[in-house]
């Protein structure tokens, strides 16, 4: 018992432009023969062919469906067996159609039906695919086949079928020339809806016009003015460029056949584009609460918010001061600053914010015990809080996050004594920011 792996089938329709004659002509019969080599289990490479006999229509006109039909039979030798045996598809072959301009697939896949075998040990596998095509502008189109990857068994055996190297060749033509007379118009698009809005960009959905022919494209209004057109399109939908950001529009779409008849307009759409990014300035208070104390903050923030929800800007934080305890009875005064070594980043998302990582450094110039203010040059200690929360651009919001306060350094003993007090993990932090204020 032998087997047989691999052999598909595709037609590629490939165009040039060229305007040629509207009448339709008789479907001619093309076959080509193609060589394959088979490689069996335990025996040497066996010859095999692929016949594709392909029914093609001389001369179309553009929009007009026209159908193509392919046979595909692929026979090959075994060993005769000693009891007859069957051989069988196990993957079918598909047919990829492409021209120039709009299409219209239809049928595309050739299954092979399973064959018996007959004594003297030859395998037939036969199938028939059939395409409806339709191409909507004048071109000349050859058509192609290529050979690749279906799979056959003959009894429970597998193996493989390669091309040889001229396996590949036109086994047809056809002739696309200019749309046959046409005085009915598309039906209106419905819809449509602003699916994606962007600050010079919309996409527009819609559902798509009908035409007794062949719908040749869309065009996009806005009033009387055409915005956009698009001719051929694949799906239903179109884009439009060149807007100008935070505009209000009133689009509607239209549809045309190829003789350039035009629908009716679809129902108006109105939406606004998004700015692409503005100022935004905020008060900010909230608080730094550590396992020593507790230290209010106040100041703004100053940057630009961008398209996306995506927001950076620079923060100001005013100094203060933070109380603590040391060794759980001494009252422990500090002055504290705190320096943004970045800008404030965050992001957007269902209306919760997330801000950072951010790198600020905490700096402590006076530390006061018992009443006496000891002076603590560069005192300094560096954290990376990230934030989250509730956030809204115009009416701002709660930012919460835990930070861990690492060892203050640069100032000798003072350093120690700091740290004792205000370093240490989760340390909770808040920033409260307010509504986003006028900017001059």
């Amino acid at each position: 018992m032998r087997s047989v792996a691999r052999a598909m089938a595709l037609i590629v329709l490939l165009g040039g432009l060229t305007a040629l004659g509207t009448a339709p002509a008789a479907a001619l019969p093309v076959t080509k023969d193609v060589g394959l080599k088979c490689v069996l289990p335990g025996a040497s490479a066996v010859p095999a062919t692929l016949r594709v006999t392909a029914d093609v229509p001389a001369k179309v006109a553009a929009g007009e469906r026209f159908e193509v039909e392919l046979d595909v039979t692929l026979s090959f030798a075994v060993a005769p067996p000693p009891v007859p045996i069957t051989a069988r598809a196990s993957q079918v072959s598909t047919l990829d159609l492409r021209g120039v301009g709009g299409r219209d697939y239809r049928d595309l896949t050739t299954a092979f039906g399973p064959s018996g075998v007959s004594a003297g040990g030859q395998v037939s596998l036969t199938g028939r695919t059939s395409v409806t095509a339709q191409i909507l502008r004048s071109s000349s189109l050859d058509l192609y086949w290529l050979l690749t990857g279906v799979k056959v068994e003959v009894g429970a055996d597998k193996g493989t079928c390669d091309l040889d190297p001229s396996g590949n060749a036109p086994v047809g033509h056809v002739e696309v020339g200019p749309p046959g007379p046409d005085t009915v118009p598309p039906a209106a698009p419905g819809g449509p809806v602003a699916a994606r809005i962007y600050d010079t960009l919309v996409s527009l959905d819609f559902t798509p016009a009908t035409d007794d022919t062949a719908v040749g494209g869309y065009r996009v209004y806005d009033g009387d003015r055409v915005v956009g057109d698009h001719p051929y399109p694949s799906t239903s939908g179109v884009q439009v460029i060149g807007l100008t950001q935070a505009t209000t529009y009133t689009f509607t779409v239209r549809a045309y056949d190829l003789r350039g008849n035009l629908s009716a307009p679809s129902e108006p759409v109105t939406f606004t584009t998004v700015r692409s990014s503005w100022p935004v300035r905020q008060r900010l208070s909230g608080s730094l609460r550590t396992g020593g104390g507790t230290a209010a903050l106040g100041g703004s923030i100053e940057g630009r918010y961008l398209t996306g929800g995506f927001l950076e800007a620079q923060t100001d934080i005013a100094p203060t001061t933070i109380t603590g305890t040391a060794w759980g009875f001494l009252a422990v005064t500090a002055e504290l600053e705190i320096v943004p070594l970045t800008r404030t980043t965050g992001s957007t998302v269902n209306g919760v914010m997330t801000a950072g990582p951010l790198t600020w450094r905490l700096e402590l110039p006076t530390l006061t015990v018992l009443g006496v203010t000891l002076r603590t040059p560069a005192c300094a200690a560096t954290i990376t809080p990230k934030l989250t929360g509730p956030y809204d651009r115009e009416r701002g919001g709660s930012l919460r996050g835990v930070v861990d306060i690492p060892a203050f350094g640069t100032c000798g003993s003072f350093g120690t004594f700091a740290t004792s007090v205000f370093s240490g993990p989760g340390n909770d932090l808040t920033l409260d920011l307010g509504a986003r204020e006028a900017t001059p």
